[in-house]
């Protein structure tokens, strides 16, 4: 018992209740507010837009536990589904190329980062920045600005229904499955689509209780983490709050998540 007790005060655990707390309080809400928020088809929607979020936010946890950040995980998202639609609609190529290109070039994307990280020094909040614009800019030229629609390979919806160097790769290579997950649900690759998954992602990992200064941080925290964003995203939609203010919530969310963070460092040291 007292073991148990041990581990539920540890501030680990208490970050993850307290983030399932609220992700319940948030359900209940609501659920209290639009009657349409239990619907099946609503349910489905929010698990949806968790899987994209929520894969992305496991990207962001790896690094962000190794005390690095990656803003670039959410236009690498837009550069994999490009890359996806290059093989399947414009090579006409089988399904299984096409999700080994988007992890592929997911991973050798999350690899250059960690190589000018690790190797080069650049500091990791210029260097993802960098990779952000350039693969906004590669995904642009490549689809043509326009988007990339899988027609022909109807199976393709299926989808959605050691070292630093190494951690970056494998955040990229999970950034190749985001690309796959949404371009599913879109049935085609949106150049333009991307930027700004990256701070929803951030803000799901820092709520799930990992640490941005880095050491800390859970798998689960982050799932949690992901689903009050989608939550609180498909539930102010629903509420027919402007999108603006829907963004400005979210804003103030990533800035107590950030210093609910401070808190507990302090509380640690």
């Amino acid at each position: 018992m007292a073991a148990l007790k041990d581990r539920l005060f540890r501030p680990a655990t208490r970050q993850k209740l307290l983030a399932f707390g609220s992700l319940l309080a948030l359900m209940v809400f609501f659920s209290f507010a639009s009657g349409s928020f239990l619907q099946a088809d609503n349910l489905v929607s929010i698990l949806q837009a968790t899987a994209v979020n929520g894969v992305l936010a496991i990207a962001c946890t790896f690094v962000i536990i190794t005390s690095g950040i990656d803003l670039s995980v959410g236009t690498l998202m837009t550069f994999c589904a490009v890359m996806a639609g290059v093989f399947l609609t414009y090579l006409g190529l089988p399904l299984p190329v096409g999700i080994f290109a988007a992890i592929f070039f997911g991973a050798l994307s999350g690899f250059t980062s960690g190589v000018l990280i690790a190797k080069l020094k650049i500091p990791p909040f210029i260097a993802t920045l960098g990779m952000m614009m350039l693969l906004k800019g590669l995904s642009l030229v490549i689809s043509g600005t326009k988007p990339i629609y899988f027609n022909d390979t109807p199976e393709f919806t299926s989808i959605s229904q050691d070292s630093l160097i190494v951690v970056y790769s494998v955040s990229g290579g999970i950034c190749g499955i985001a690309g796959l997950l949404i371009a599913s649900r879109l049935n085609s690759a949106q150049p333009a689509l991307g930027q700004g998954y990256e701070l929803d992602a951030i803000a799901a990992v820092v709520i799930g209780g990992t640490s941005l200064s880095g050491g800390t941080g859970t798998i689960l925290g982050t799932v949690i983490g992901a689903f009050i964003m989608s939550v609180l995203t498909n539930g102010l939609r629903i509420m027919s709050v402007a999108q603006e203010w829907q963004t400005v919530v979210t804003g103030v969310i990533i800035i107590l998540a950030v210093y609910a963070d401070i808190l507990r460092r302090r509380t640690r040291a």
